[in-house]
């Protein structure tokens, strides 16, 4: 009798940490990992820098298989969203593959500095690879860096929480 308990209260000790390493390892993002990923597609990176550099506030987030883009403009003291229609995304292809490609969750850029959130469910904020060239801005808008690391040039690897 006292066997089969011992074994059973093994076995859900060992199901009980199985199921805390999976949450624990397998689904945040780790820093090494978006650093290695920026590092293998440096060149699409740079592509999509290039590519969004006519825009001066642009948001791209997924949801599920979907991705909605949104160009903010100023005027007179408002900023009207425009939703951009699915005909137009051609003029974001580098952008979008590199999006579906490294399964960034969201890219935003305003004021030259352009944000690639990974996946990470333990901040609000998110694990990022950043191109920032106005880091007083980059904070301005309500990013509270946590950590920053420089990997080359303008590039860094942030991790941002929400104000």
């Amino acid at each position: 009798m006292k066997c089969k308990i011992m074994i059973t209260i093994s076995i859900l000790l060992l199901i009980i940490i199985i199921i805390t390493g999976i949450r624990m390892f397998a689904l945040p993002t780790s820093k090494y990992q978006i650093i290695k990923k920026f590092e293998q597609n440096k060149e699409l990176f740079e592509k999509s820098i290039e590519e969004l550099s006519s825009e001066e506030c642009i948001s791209f987030k997924r949801d599920n298989d979907t991705i909605l883009i949104y160009i903010y403009e100023e005027s007179e003291d408002k900023v009207n969203i425009i939703n951009v229609k699915e005909e137009k995304f051609y003029k974001y292809e580098q952008t979008i593959h590199l999006m579906n490609f490294l399964k960034i969750k969201h890219i935003y850029k305003s004021n030259g500095n352009t944000d690639f959130i990974f996946n990470s469910s333990l901040y609000p904020g998110g694990k990022s690879i950043v191109y920032i060239t106005d880091l007083k801005h980059y904070i301005s808008i309500g990013n509270k860096i946590r950590e920053k690391q420089q990997i080359l040039g303008n590039w860094h690897y942030v991790v941002t929480m929400s104000l």
